[in-house]
């Protein structure tokens, strides 16, 4: 401030100085039509996803399968490293192995009267995500092994023989 002057408040500048460059950009660019725009967007995205995915979980030709949190896994009786996925209609599993040397899920289907079938699935392996979905147009697993598998399935847990003729149990 310099010396001898003084500033009164009918010097500050009022909202009429302001108001043309405050007008331009709430007329040109109005905030709150972005926002309800934005939302409005989201919902519809949301209520799409919510539809999507439930009727993917009811439909009958996609199986969700979800991680079985508390599973053991060994191969030979020893502990090893792996994964258990069931689906979820209760009669199919993923069982994968992650040793240091090789990486492979098998598929196991069980049937109502307690037998079921074995299948190595190659090349694919079981994603590390705890929920996955597969259609039935394209599924990652489905050849039937001729070998004899000796599947075992339990209560709470399932035993076969793996391709190199490894015993693998899966226990939850």
């Amino acid at each position: 401030m310099v010396a001898g002057t003084s500033t009164y408040v009918s010097d500050l500048p009022t909202n009429q100085d302001l108001e043309p460059a405050t007008n331009f950009w709430c007329h040109n660019f109005s905030v709150k039509k972005v926002l309800k725009s934005a939302l409005a967007l989201f919902v519809v995205l949301t209520v799409l996803l919510t539809l999507l995915v439930t009727y993917s979980l009811h439909s009958p030709y996609t199986a969700w399968y979800s991680r079985v949190g508390n599973a053991r896994l060994t191969v030979d009786g020893k502990d090893a490293r792996g994964s258990l996925h069931r689906g979820n209609r209760g009669e199919t599993f993923f069982v994968t192995r992650r040793d240091k040397s090789k990486t492979e899920s098998y598929s196991i289907s069980v049937l109502p009267s307690g037998q079921g079938f074995v299948s190595n699935c190659a090349n694919w392996t079981a994603p590390r995500l705890p929920v996955f979905p597969i259609g039935d147009v394209n599924p990652p697993c489905w050849t039937v092994s001729n070998g004899d598998r000796n599947l075992v399935v339990g209560t709470k847990s399932l035993q076969f023989t793996a391709d190199d003729g490894s015993r693998i149990t899966a226990s939850w």
